[in-house]
Formats: structure tokens, sequence, C-alpha cells
């Protein structure tokens, strides 16, 4: 079974910011979480309503990418898979590299009651293809979850623009030491204001932000 051995995770207060710096400390860099979150242009809005999904509602203050942000900032831009391949991911594994990915938390059945809570930051610790199972570490708990294979594809394929997009996982680069420079600091906060003031959305950012303030005094009127 390929997997990464002793992977050290440690619960954080943010799922994606979470898993970079688990990522980082198991290739031993020593990053705080919110430098992470920070160099990742973290901070964001989201506001999606849809009257096919359930909730009908769904708000979240965080960016879509910031895993992939942290990445680019510090010149290490990652490239998303988009597709769902087992082998692949397993051999990833199998040399050593931990693989981000971003879920629906609906599929992933250590969350109980069960609820849509769309682009959650996780880390693939491990994929069995015998055993048809994948180890996740995530901030639902201190120790690793296995879940089956199957659920794990339905918690990656889940497609809900613009937070979550089908097969958002990636094989994270070794680094071996990470030189953060105020060039860095500053792009990544420019970005943040950036994306806020003039999201690729009305979904998000300010926008986002305004249109859930206008809809808010109505959400009662929905059944969910």
């Amino acid at each position: 079974m390929p997997q990464i051995p002793t992977f050290p995770h440690q619960v954080g207060m943010h799922c994606s910011s979470t898993s970079v710096q688990n990522v980082l400390r198991y290739d031993g860099i020593d990053l705080s979480e919110a430098m992470v979150f920070g160099l990742g242009s973290g901070l964001g809005f989201f506001y999606i309503f849809d009257l096919a999904a359930s909730p009908t509602h769904v708000f979240n203050g965080r960016s879509a990418n910031l895993e992939g942000n942290f990445y680019q900032h510090i010149g290490q831009p990652l490239k998303w898979e988009k597709r769902w391949n087992p082998q692949t991911m397993a051999a990833v594994l199998a040399n050593g590299r931990p693989i981000l990915a971003q879920s629906d938390i609906f599929y992933l059945p250590y969350y109980q009651p069960a609820v849509h809570f769309i682009g959650h930051g996780i880390v693939i610790t491990g994929i069995d293809l015998d055993a048809q199972t994948a180890d996740i570490a995530d901030i639902a708990d201190d120790a690793l979850l296995t879940v089956s294979l199957a659920n794990l594809q339905a918690a990656l394929q889940d497609e809900r623009p613009p937070l979550l997009r089908p097969y958002h996982w990636t094989q994270t680069p070794h680094l071996t030491t990470i030189n953060i420079i105020p060039e860095n600091l500053i792009t990544a906060i420019l970005a943040t204001c950036s994306y806020m003031l003039t999201p690729p959305s009305p979904q998000e950012g300010l926008p986002a932000m305004q249109q859930m303030a206008y809809s808010l005094p109505h959400w009662h009127e929905m059944d969910d």
C-alpha cells in the first residue's frame, strides 16, 4: 500500500492552511499556519445561491485557491490534475509526495450529520488499490482517517463553481527550504485586495458580500 510514513498531521484552525502547513512540516520546514494563510491570500468571500442545491444559500470566508496561491507566491506553482486516477495517486504517494486536495465533506463519512460543505482542504497520505481505501489527514481528527476510494472520488468530483471544481488534487513539490522575502508578502497582500475588490465572478469578494447582505432578510422564506 503506497503511503506517506509518519505524516506529521497536526490539527490547525483552517482546513487548507493546515493541509499546506503539514505538508511543509513533512518536508522539514517550520512555517506558521498564519503565514501559510497569508501567503496563500486565504482571506476571501463566497456567496452562492442555488435553488437546485441544499443548502440553497452557501457562504464562506476564504479564497478558492489558497493552496495554489501559496505555492504560486513562493515560486512553486501547482498543477491541479482535474481527473480521477487512483493509480496515479498511488504512484505519487509511492514516490514520497503527499497529495493536496479540495473536497465536499458530504461524501466523507466521518462528518456527521452529512451536509454539503465545499472547498474543504485535505491531504491524501495513503492509497490501497487492493482494499479500495484511502488515508486522509483532515482537521476533523488528530489521527489519519480511512475512507473508501468511492467516497473519496465522490468528495473530489463534486462541482460547485466558483468554490469547488472537479478533481482538484495535486502532487506537492518537494521543498527543502523557503526563502520568504518582503516582495512575497506584498504580492500576497495585493492579490488578496485585488481578489476582494475585483473578483473573477460576482459570487466572490466584495460583490458577494453585498449580495448576501441584500438577500439575508429573505433566507427564512426557503424550505431548507
